[in-house]
């Protein structure tokens, strides 16, 4: 048999399975490093070779590229559980992340409080008795004519 129709058996490990899909899958639901080369079963060094070779890029550059690819998709399911699944609880954690809305709540008080070395428990539960929490409404705006 001719030297070159002879195969030479390769040596070292068998080359690691790059699973794409499911690496991708990873970065999106935002795992760490670590949680991935464990689920690829995989060291860094492996991990580092791999990306590189399938995206030409190093591996905090394509996790970015897929973790903000699962943050628009959270955002997307977040509205819309909140439009079309009607959720008032996603409603207004939308309202107050986005819009800025908040619950107001005004303490006042008409005691002058100064915490210090005398100050006694009794005093301190008095005080905090006497203290109103009501909410209050807010003022409304004055007229021009005023």
């Amino acid at each position: 048999m001719p030297l070159e129709e002879m195969k030479v058996p390769r040596s070292g490990r068998p080359k690691k399975e790059f699973k794409q899909e499911q690496f991708e899958n990873l970065c999106r639901i935002q795992c760490t490093k670590q949680e991935i080369m464990s689920v690829l079963d995989m060291c860094e060094k492996t991990l580092d070779l791999k990306i590189n070779e399938m995206y030409g890029d190093n591996f905090s550059g394509v996790y970015e590229r897929f973790k903000e690819e699962g943050r628009m998709s959270l955002r997307r399911q977040m509205m819309k559980n909140a439009i079309e699944n009607n959720s008032i609880m996603m409603q207004i954690f939308l309202s107050k992340n986005y819009l800025g809305m908040a619950e107001r709540q005004e303490v006042k008080s008409d005691q002058n409080v100064t915490f210090g070395e005398n100050m006694d428990l009794e005093r301190i539960k008095k005080i905090c008795k006497d203290v109103s929490t009501e909410p209050t409404a807010e003022p409304e705006p004055e007229s021009p004519d005023s």
